[in-house]
């Protein structure tokens, strides 16, 4: 008899999960079904609670979610919710639309912690999706970090950098977070954007979602997925003061609107209409949301992500769409705070990178950003106060018929004070022309406020020519003078500035030279000469300097590019017209001598720069 009632309850309870996957669920919205169901977990969000979605997610979520479109694709800033929103609508299609989905992260690791910290509180915290797990235990083969087993449904969790993720799964929907972040080519078989389309390509409501923070332009993968789209969607908000609609844009120096501050203080940010050229604060953002909505350069227009138009005539979902926001639509940040993130990066070419990648959701161009031009040199005022400078190195070239040496200054902030640039001709063969160097290198003196200084370390390259000369020199003036004549020997894949260790040159006996990272250095030049922020002057020529008639053009010869090795992104300088670069040699040269400061003086090195 008990048997009996046994088998009648399991039987009632699998006639009633075959009714739950043959119910058709009513018709609701991703965003809708996300305010009544979703929840933000206190393991993962800064404000735990009911989930509510904004004006500006409202259209992104919508089109998740809507089967009429295919793909996806959202360039999406730091603190958005972006990632949040990738697992609400994976939520929608498990407890919603019974759908088989995988949510892919770059890496298995990743995958292993985005499950621990977002995932399963999440499923925890949502009653409509936890429910529908069929094990509750975590040990289960039916729920663990790569897979979970629901009602009707199954969803899968990938890292993304192997082929092998992306075989043997039946599957609706691919969700892929953090695409940049991926291999541009998995085990030599394509992309992950291509791959994982591959296991979705058959279903009747087949769907790829691609959400990533933007990285290096022509090497972003969200970048190249989304050029395929039928429009790239912008968001127009109403102008407090005209309004009239156009989107919210953080501007720049060289254009009259967008955010714009005074003296540097970021408590005065507004932004500044393209329209009507008024401004308005962040304290309006809200209601300047409410009546938005997002539309592209190709005509395609929605406020809803449910209802589409084509140059204002309603016409079908468009099968391939994508999104672009950044921060400054955003109510989980202010205005302020944008700004003085911006001003954190100003000295930093790498947390300029972020900040563009991050909050702008923009890709860095290198062309743009990162390569320098006559003008920028010739353009730059030069300066009569030295007062600030707190050490002076000095770079050495050597060629076949001469030396090249550039004295710089340093501060206690990073600047660059170019004070002067000497050739020496002679035959190199002789001593008497190293005598000459030396000698004027050893005599070098600069008044910087109510102190005179001379030149602490002079680095001199040794790998180029006259190898053996240079190394006689070096060993002979290390007797006299301990410190200030430096071998250095140029690495391009060196991480660090200067190497914690000597290395030595067999040809002459107690020679040693330090090996220097030229890119790692020679990015700092970059950043410092392109002087993002007009008011720090990062790099300063000292108006009494005497430089070479083309310092400008040796100083640009090389432009900074980025070439993808094995899926990794790595910075080269190149010099594709062999353009004479002595200057910009010699300036790497001088850094590196602050650089043997800071590593190899000890105390002195911390009381000059700390």
């Amino acid at each position: 008899m008990h048997r009996l009632v046994l088998v009648m309850t399991n039987a009632v309870d699998v006639f009633n999960r075959a009714l739950q996957i043959l119910r058709v669920p009513p018709n609701i919205s991703c965003a809708d079904w996300a305010d009544e169901h979703f929840y933000l977990s206190s393991e993962s969000s800064n404000t735990s609670g009911k989930w509510k979605t904004t004006p500006v997610q409202k259209a992104i979520l919508n089109s998740f979610g809507n089967d009429s479109i295919e793909k996806v694709d959202f360039f999406k800033p730091t603190r958005f919710g972006g990632t949040k929103m990738d697992i609400a609508v994976m939520f929608y299609f498990i407890a919603h639309k019974r759908r088989n989905v995988c949510f892919y992260q770059p890496t298995d690791n990743d995958r292993d912690e985005f499950v621990k910290a977002e995932i399963q509180p999440a499923i925890r915290d949502c009653p409509v999706v936890f429910d529908k797990l069929l094990s509750k235990q975590d040990k289960s083969s039916d729920n663990t970090l790569s897979y979970k087993a629901f009602t009707g449904c199954n969803a899968f969790f990938k890292g993304g950098h192997t082929s092998k993720s992306y075989e043997r799964m039946t599957l609706d929907c691919v969700i892929l977070d953090e695409l940049d972040q991926f291999a541009s080519d998995v085990g030599g078989k394509g992309d992950p954007s291509t791959l994982s389309w591959g296991r979705v390509r058959n279903s009747l409501f087949k769907k790829q979602i691609t959400t990533s923070k933007p990285t290096l332009e022509g090497f972003s993968l969200i970048e190249k997925t989304s050029k395929s789209a039928l429009d790239l969607l912008l968001f127009y908000v109403q102008c407090p003061c005209c309004g009239g609609f156009a989107p919210i844009e953080w501007g720049g120096k060289d254009v009259a609107h967008g955010f714009k501050w005074q003296d540097r203080n970021a408590d005065t940010v507004i932004h500044i209409c393209k329209l009507c050229g008024q401004g308005w604060g962040n304290e309006k953002l809200g209601e300047a949301l409410q009546t938005g909505y997002w539309q592209g350069e190709n005509g395609y227009k929605t406020y809803d992500g449910l209802e589409w138009f084509k140059d204002d005539k309603p016409c079908e979902p468009p099968r391939h769409i994508a999104f672009k926001c950044w921060s400054g639509y955003s109510q989980l940040t202010t205005w302020v705070q944008l700004v003085q993130e911006w001003f954190d990066a100003l000295k930093d070419i790498k947390k300029i990178q972020a900040f563009t990648n991050n909050v702008l959701a923009e890709t860095w161009s290198l062309e743009n950003k990162g390569s320098l031009t006559d003008e920028l040199i010739e353009g730059i005022l030069p300066v009569d106060d030295l007062s600030e400078i707190v050490a002076i190195t000095a770079g050495a070239d050597v060629q076949d018929d001469r030396i090249e040496v550039q004295y710089v200054g340093h501060d206690k902030h990073n600047n660059i004070y170019i004070l002067g640039y000497e050739i020496f001709y002679g035959d190199m063969n002789d001593g008497d022309v190293y005598i000459k160097f030396g000698t004027s290198v050893l005599e070098k003196r600069y008044k910087t406020g109510d102190k005179v200084r001379k030149v602490a370390h002079c680095c001199i390259d040794t790998q180029g020519h006259n190898t053996q000369m240079v190394h006689e020199f070096l060993v002979q003036n290390r007797k006299k003078h301990k410190h200030l004549f430096i071998g250095i020997n140029g690495t391009a894949n060196s991480t660090y500035e200067i190497a914690d260790k000597a290395g030595s040159y067999k040809g002459v006996k107690n020679s040693q030279f330090y090996s220097i990272g030229v890119n790692v250095i020679k990015q700092k030049v970059f950043n410092a000469i392109k002087n993002y922020d007009q008011e720090t002057h990062a790099f300063r020529i000292w108006s009494g300097a005497t430089l070479p008639r083309d310092y400008a053009k040796q100083l640009t010869s090389e432009k900074m590019e980025v070439r993808r090795t094995n899926g990794i992104d790595k910075i080269v300088f190149t010099n594709k017209k062999q353009a004479r670069n002595e200057a910009l040699d010699t300036l790497v040269y001088a850094l590196a001598g602050k650089a043997y400061i800071k590593k190899h003086r000890g105390r002195l090195g911390k009381r000059m720069f700390d």
